[in-house]
């Protein structure tokens, strides 16, 4: 069973022009308490040279994960140049937060 992180994310909106709208996000995911390896299960294999080298037709195995947790920023700017249409753009930083083998 695959656990997944638990998330918080706050953010907010600010329209300082009735066309123009401003928008900032900040979101926090617990990735080290949801898990730490990722289960490997391999049955039935049909390639002759994997099976040889196995010396069986399946694997049992489990790659280790070692996240940390993750805090992204992003922001984005809306404007709306005619009724019905709005344009938007925006970035998002989240560095990678896995841990490297030591």
């Amino acid at each position: 069973v695959t656990t997944f992180p638990h998330w918080i994310a706050a953010g907010v909106s600010w329209r300082w022009h009735p066309a123009w709208r401003w928008m900032v996000q900040v979101e926090w995911m617990d990735w080290s308490g949801a898990f730490d390896a990722l289960p490997v299960r391999l049955s039935n294999g049909d390639n002759p040279d994997i099976n040889g080298f196995l010396a069986n037709t399946s694997a049992d195995d489990s790659i280790p994960l070692r996240w940390r947790d993750q805090t992204v920023v992003r922001t984005g700017l809306a404007v709306r140049p005619a009724p019905g249409w709005e344009l938007r753009a925006g970035a998002a930083f989240g560095p990678n937060r896995f841990r490297p083998r030591r």
